[in-house]
């Protein structure tokens, strides 16, 4: 749908979900945080060649553990219909 088309068809039947999204600014540093600290750990891997499997499924799981949360908690924040 263009850009526009979605304009006038929101404008006239839509509706808009505000979200207060200052609550969340501490948890997405984070989150940067942590893909740095992944990066990081890639970047390493790659130079030396050597990395466990271990290690590769703790990353993958702590990671995935966070985005559970990160979504949980977004999905529990407050809007306003406006």
């Amino acid at each position: 749908m263009k850009t526009g088309t979605y304009i006038k068809k929101i404008a006239v039947n839509g509706e808009l979900t505000y979200y207060d999204m200052q609550q969340t600014a501490p948890l997405v540093n984070a989150m940067r945080t942590i893909s740095n600290n992944i990066n990081q750990i890639a970047r390493k891997a790659n130079e030396t060649h050597s990395i466990y499997a271990e290690d590769i499924e703790i990353l993958k799981g702590g990671f995935s553990e966070i985005c559970r949360m990160l979504n949980q908690f977004l999905s529990d924040l407050p809007s306003t219909k406006r």
